[in-house]
């Protein structure tokens, strides 16, 4: 789990190979997915770094990555996601309005966040929550787990992959010509 743990930390220091993860493992769950939507809210425009759509149901995804293991999202994430949520949902005139906003962290949250989140019922995905189905559970039950895991590639190959869309290790698979490309023959 540490090993899992530190590949998760590894896919920064920016934040998007993250974002590009999170929407992998929502799209295991059948769900559809976009990044990077703007969505137009009642006073002002918001950038969402997922969007999840499943049997009527649609979800704004926020990805908070931390490259400090320590690091905790804290509660003004969520108060100022539901902020932006209820800005999105207030603008009438969108095509279609989502149901629901979820933040997702490689860290933790403080207990402060959780129940701000369960109050205005806020969807939140931690390494270690919800019990059960939290983002170490889901890598384990969909087995994607990141390419950084990998011990047997080295730090610059793994960043070639990362850049090259490759972030977890059954992306291999399917673009085995990709290994050619950074260099490592087969």
């Amino acid at each position: 789990r540490y090993q899992l743990k530190r590949a998760l930390m590894d896919l920064g220091p920016e934040g998007y190979p993250f974002e590009k993860f999170v929407e992998i493992i929502f799209k295991h769950e059948g769900y559809s997915t976009e990044n990077g939507v703007i969505l137009q809210g009642a006073c002002i425009s918001h950038e969402v770094d997922v969007l999840a759509s499943k049997e009527g149901e649609l979800i704004t995804i926020e990805c908070k990555f931390h490259s400090d293991v320590g690091r905790k999202t804290r509660v003004k994430i969520p108060l100022y996601i539901h902020s932006r949520f209820k800005d999105i949902i207030a603008n009438t005139k969108n095509n279609a309005i989502p149901t629901n906003t979820c933040i997702v962290t490689n860290t933790r949250f403080t207990a402060d966040a959780e129940q701000y989140s369960k109050c205005y019922d806020i969807q939140l995905l931690s390494w270690n929550y919800p019990k059960g189905k939290a983002l170490k559970d889901k890598i384990d039950r969909y087995k994607i787990y990141p390419i950084t895991v990998s011990n047997q590639l080295t730090s610059f190959e793994k960043e070639k992959l990362i850049e090259a869309d490759c972030l977890h290790c059954a992306d291999l698979l399917l673009k085995k010509d990709l290994l050619a490309t950074i260099g490592i023959k087969g």
